[in-house]
């Protein structure tokens, strides 16, 4: 897409320009530190809208457990120790329970509303 990752980031800024995310601009494709790669929290909530558009979103923002299996060259990924080439996440569980990461996640911060 784009032809290039040029092309491809000229496409990404078009985009948020044609849905009115006048408050971003994108440097480059994969999101890391860039002085010229901005948004706004508004524009955020633009994108996501426009994402919800797409029931493929939909369904994968709604998943509740996801297990990923590495195939091909394993040599290239490097894990933690004890951390097996099958990783099962889920939003109560960073990953399965025979991995290092699989402590529970704290309860989130609640506000409690007051009159």
């Amino acid at each position: 897409m784009g032809g290039s990752i040029e092309g491809f980031v000229e496409m990404m800024n078009e985009e948020a320009a044609r849905i009115g995310a006048t408050g971003t601009h994108f440097a480059n494709a994969n999101g890391l530190t860039n002085e010229d790669h901005y948004m706004t929290a508004y524009d955020l909530y633009l994108m996501f809208h426009e994402a919800l558009k797409y029931e493929k979103f939909r369904d994968i923002i709604g998943t509740k457990t996801y297990t990923a299996s590495y195939k091909g060259r394993t040599d290239r990924i490097k894990p933690h120790p004890g951390v097996s080439a099958t990783t099962t996440c889920s939003e109560r569980r960073r990953c399965r329970r025979d991995s290092p990461y699989s402590e529970e996640r704290p309860a989130p911060h609640r506000r409690l509303a007051t009159a």
